[in-house]
């Protein structure tokens, strides 16, 4: 956000980006997986080296399908990560608030679990205020402090917390292209970005699609 969409985007506006996220027309997410020595996925917590894709949300299955081909993200096998995993499967999006409410964790607990969980590529938020929080984990962090020392559960949330639901990232209609189908739309997935497009670039994108 910092760095392309300002050069792109004359007169960008942040505010721009956060009302197409909430609206539905525009999604983030974590859509490689992060290999282990042994070549399974493995999860990781989401920080500012975490690969980040922005994408208009109906082209989300395709480009999912594109970068993870048959794997899929492992779920968290315990702790703070898999009660706020097992939370979303039960019950869907839910909001901040109501996580809290239904983990029965502190927000700053909360926030650890959910960017666990962005960074092995299983939730994403309608919200893209969520995502700036990863820049500011001292901020969270104090905040968190402030709502375990008071017993307030909306201390400072109003103005700076999440905004948005949590859901889990799924792919809808992905499995129905034919594989020359999802080669042509990462083709023009890579087109419409770059302009040119040649195979070392190509090699970048870590894509499951062969060249």
């Amino acid at each position: 956000e910092r760095d392309v969409l300002p050069l792109r985007v004359a007169d960008y506006n942040p505010q721009w980006l956060d009302d197409l996220c909430l609206a539905g027309d525009v999604a983030w997410g974590r859509l490689t997986l992060r290999k282990n020595g042994n070549g399974t996925a493995r999860g990781v917590s989401a920080s500012r080296a975490t690969p980040i894709t922005l994408a208009l949300r109906r082209d989300l299955p395709s480009l999912l399908d594109a970068a993870r081909g048959v794997e899929q993200p492992d779920a968290p096998a315990a702790g703070d990560a898999s009660a706020v995993y097992d939370a979303l499967m039960r019950h869907g999006a839910l909001f901040f608030d109501d996580l809290v409410a239904a983990t029965r964790m502190l927000p700053v607990q909360l926030e650890e679990a959910l960017w666990d969980l962005v960074g092995r590529g299983l939730v994403t938020s309608d919200g893209f205020s969520s995502l700036r929080q990863i820049m500011t984990p001292k901020r969270a962090a104090r905040d968190g402090r402030r709502h375990a020392r008071y017993g307030a559960a909306r201390i400072g949330r109003a103005a700076s917390g999440p905004q948005g639901r949590w859901s889990l990232v799924r792919r809808f209609g992905a499995d129905t292209l034919h594989a020359d189908e999802l080669a042509e739309s990462a083709g023009m997935q890579l087109l419409a970005r770059y302009g040119v497009v040649f195979r070392d670039l190509v090699a970048r994108e870590h894509l499951g699609v062969p060249w």
